[in-house]
């Protein structure tokens, strides 16, 4: 493994639905009961999100491999949330954003290998997304 350095933060809101014209935190639980259309409409909504949060420089960067992806999940509301609900989702969508813009080749071993969700108090639904690794693609 070659040298390990911060290659990337952002901030994003977390991934939501809407459901009777409400807008509602994407978890674990809404992926799996949700219709697949809405499904790919909050993936591609989300995509967009990130996307359109990337400055210029992160756009054109390429990451290396042995990634170590963290996210600081805050919340808006200080009722019981179960972390890792959302941090599946954002993790997946996160990376399949970066995968559709060619900033990291693929979202599997051995380029991302590590994969952290930390509760990061309350404030806003959002989450901070740090990324670690080695900085060029091999």
């Amino acid at each position: 493994m070659g040298k390990r350095e911060k290659l990337f933060e952002i901030t994003l809101p977390l991934p939501s639905f809407r459901r009777k014209g409400k807008s509602m935190l994407l978890g674990l639980n809404d992926y799996r009961n949700l219709h697949y259309h809405a499904l790919n409409k909050a993936k591609v909504n989300y995509k967009g999100v990130v996307l359109a949060s990337l400055t210029r420089e992160q756009l054109s960067n390429r990451l290396g491999k042995n990634l170590s992806v963290f996210y600081y999940i805050s919340f808006a509301r200080k009722n019981r949330k179960d972390l890792s609900n959302y941090g599946t989702i954002v993790d997946k969508f996160f990376l399949d954003a970066l995968v559709d813009a060619g900033i990291i080749a693929d979202d599997k071993i051995p380029i991302v290998k590590e994969s952290r969700y930390i509760w990061n108090g309350y404030g806003k639904d959002e989450v901070r997304v740090e990324i670690w690794g080695e900085p060029r693609w091999k």
